[in-house]
């Protein structure tokens, strides 16, 4: 249906529309004391689209669990950095949808590395 419905650029809506799977928090590795898992600050995303340079991941884990970052302007991993921050997450976002990151997310890095 999304192919051969027209969207606002002439283009399908196939075309135009991104699909972003991610969960608002992730859970520790490991169970805590009660056999439970608690708030941890890393998970992870899926975003389908014709926007997107798929068939790659970006960032990873370390043997403790903790994001490994990467260059902002090619998704490579930078085990200098910091994982992927929401901030910088909501940025590339906004860049696929081709709205200014600096406008709304002041000092975010879109992640270019998965911009097409």
């Amino acid at each position: 249906r999304l192919a051969n419905t027209p969207g606002t650029t002439g283009a399908s809506l196939l075309d135009e529309t991104i699909v972003v799977v991610l969960s608002e928090m992730g859970r520790t590795p490991k169970y805590n004391g009660t056999d439970g898992r608690d708030h941890w600050p890393y998970t992870s995303a899926m975003v389908i689209g014709n926007a997107v340079a798929g068939g790659r991941e970006i960032g990873a884990y370390d043997t403790s669990f903790s994001g490994i970052g990467v260059d902002p302007r090619s998704g490579e991993l930078d085990s200098n950095a910091l994982g992927v921050s929401s901030l910088d997450f909501g940025a590339t976002l906004l860049a696929m949808a081709d709205v200014d990151p600096a406008k709304h997310l002041p000092g975010a890095r879109p992640i270019g590395g998965i911009l097409r």
